[in-house]
């Protein structure tokens, strides 16, 4: 179908399905999920959309400002809450847990929530490195668990399409050879004036664990800050061009000297494509991706990320004697429910996750190639 979900079977040895208690064998039971982190985007785009999942209970949220955890546990009935999430893996009884906290805090918080045997969900990137991003996971592997990182463009329906089509374009050889791809994201402004976010403006308390570097050594004091923003937004643009090609490419060059406008070369296994990042500030979100064939494209417009309930635009143009456009709509979905769910069901029937740690790994590897061309 083509708006199918993306996995392989998790071949981890004698485990079986989620069943605990469960009154249909042949159905799992729902997922217990802890929260950590009450900010912003986990209140607008994760709690909202877990708490609603028919395929888990989300039964303890840790938060470190006490009066933010308190308002968000009793306006979704979260019936624990607990001031940091060691409290809460002590005492909660959990199946999974969904880390949205300050990047420097993610990668610790959820290393300790891996080797408590706990199926993992963290925000995009993974990690700042690749050495902090193999720690997870290494951990995931270790204690037999799922890793999945939050790509969510990867769960919109309209990508998913785009992906079908594309393979089947690739292979039907209808519009020649691929040619050329082009990744654009020069941003905007994302939230979409999105409502519900509480703010209790309370001084947040001392995290209980030591936060991780947002760059790694290698990289200027003076560059750190600018390759940890880049990381944050264009991780987006990296996987995508991943999901829909396969692998990981060969940095060939990158431009990198201004952040209002970036130029990066890729290689897949001979196709060129390029990532063009910058800033444009407007009311609004600028971001696509171009596939070229010696007979038409198609061209995929991905929404703003806070827009509900509108996935990815797809048009797919055919040349020739009669120049035919035809634009493509999946139904109304939105990323961010759709990604919840996806990882409620990876871990319930113990699938890898398309956004697996694994995969998630190799866009910082790519990241990384890009800040040495920088670097130098």
């Amino acid at each position: 179908m083509p708006c199918g979900r993306f996995y392989a079977e998790l071949h981890y040895s004698g485990v079986q399905p989620w069943k605990k208690g469960s009154q249909d064998p042949m159905e799992p039971e729902k997922l217990k999920i802890g929260i950590v982190g009450a900010g912003f985007m986990s209140q607008v785009a994760h709690i909202v959309n877990f708490v609603r999942d028919p395929g888990c209970h989300v039964v303890a949220l840790a938060e470190l400002r006490p009066q933010l955890g308190q308002a968000i546990a009793a306006k979704h009935n979260i019936p624990q809450v607990y001031p940091n999430h060691q409290r809460m893996l002590e005492d909660a009884e959990t199946d999974a847990v969904v880390v949205i906290t300050p990047r420097s805090m993610t990668g610790p918080i959820a290393l300790d929530c891996l080797n408590a045997g706990k199926a993992v969900f963290t925000e995009k990137p993974l990690a700042a490195d690749t050495i902090q991003g193999k720690k997870l996971v290494d951990a995931a592997r270790h204690n037999n668990v799922i890793l999945a990182v939050g790509y969510m463009r990867l769960a919109d329906a309209g990508i998913q399409m785009a992906k079908h089509h594309l393979d089947q374009l690739m292979t039907s050889n209808e519009l020649g050879k691929l040619t050329y791809v082009r990744t654009h994201c020069f941003q905007g402004e994302d939230y979409c004036n999105i409502d519900g976010f509480v703010n209790t403006r309370e001084t947040v308390v001392a995290s209980p664990v030591t936060p991780w570097a947002t760059a790694p050594d290698w990289i200027a004091n003076d560059k750190k800050q600018d390759y940890a923003r880049f990381l944050n937004v264009y991780c987006h643009n990296i996987n995508l061009m991943r999901y829909f090609l396969g692998g990981k490419p060969r940095v060939d060059y990158a431009a990198m000297d201004s952040p209002r406008g970036r130029l990066v070369v890729f290689d897949f296994n001979g196709i060129k494509a390029t990532l063009e990042a910058g800033q444009m500030d407007h009311q609004g979100w600028d971001e696509n991706v171009v596939f070229y064939f010696e007979r038409g494209r198609i061209r995929v417009t991905p929404p703003p990320a806070l827009l509900q309930n509108l996935p990815a635009q797809v048009e797919i143009f055919r040349g020739g004697d009669e120049n035919i456009n035809t634009i493509l709509h999946s139904g109304w979905s939105w990323a961010f429910k759709r990604q919840a769910s996806q990882f409620v069901d990876d871990v319930r029937h113990r699938r890898i996750p398309r956004n697996s740690g694994d995969d998630a790994l190799m866009d910082l590897a790519v990241h990384e190639e890009i800040w040495k061309w920088r670097m130098a």
